[in-house]
């Protein structure tokens, strides 16, 4: 049985600053799992003739010609490294190395300003596969501030089939726990950037 999460959450603080925050993310207290975060790929593709938004609901981008030619796609391919968290009754029944690899495949807009990521397990995918969607974009009540929006899809293809349901609620309970600290981590490193310390903005102080 596949398991469904969503996770929306909003930053008081401008797109841009979000988005820059989310490439200097590593390492932040919020998040000691991560052992290591490297840019494997990057590339910028110019498009053209583009005419709608994603901003809740499409909205007509009006551009003339030349800011056409200027609106272009940056792609990034990035690889995670991150320490295991195998709860105690899943290490009676399952060898899994200590560490685990996360790809991560994103685009940002910066005309429309949206950014998507995608993030998939590499590692012990058959035990528990966890695909992750994010949509980073405006608020669309407030324009200084920032949504994002986190799906995940958690599937466990383990043999051990009495066992796939509890993989899987194990899963739905690490990612939520999860989406909360990897926000408070990027706050962490907002208000860095922004030179500005608000203890208030967290759901948790880091463990």
């Amino acid at each position: 049985m596949v398991r469904f999460h969503h996770q929306p959450f909003t930053y008081k603080h401008e797109w841009q600053t979000v988005t820059a925050a989310i490439w200097q993310k590593y390492p932040n207290p919020f998040a000691r799992h991560v052992l290591t975060a490297d840019v494997i790929e990057r590339t910028t593709d110019p498009v053209t003739g583009k005419s709608y938004a994603e901003q809740e609901g499409e909205r007509r981008l009006y551009m003339n010609a030349a800011s056409r030619l200027r609106l272009r796609i940056m792609h990034t391919t990035r690889l995670f490294t991150k320490a295991g968290m195998m709860p105690k009754w899943g290490r009676t029944f399952f060898n899994v190395a200590g560490t685990a690899y996360i790809i991560e495949h994103s685009t940002i807009d910066p005309i429309t300003r949206v950014m998507t990521t995608q993030t998939r397990n590499l590692s012990h995918s058959k035990l528990m596969l966890v695909l992750e969607t994010q949509r980073i974009r405006p608020h669309h009540e407030n324009p200084d501030w920032t949504v994002a929006d986190t799906e995940a899809k958690i599937i466990s293809n383990t043999a051990f089939a009495p066992l796939r349901g509890r993989v899987e609620e194990f899963g739905v309970s690490k990612f939520r726990e999860n989406c909360i600290k990897s926000s408070n981590g990027l706050l962490r490193v907002i208000q860095r950037l922004i030179g500005k310390a608000d203890p208030h903005e967290f759901a948790w102080e880091p463990l």
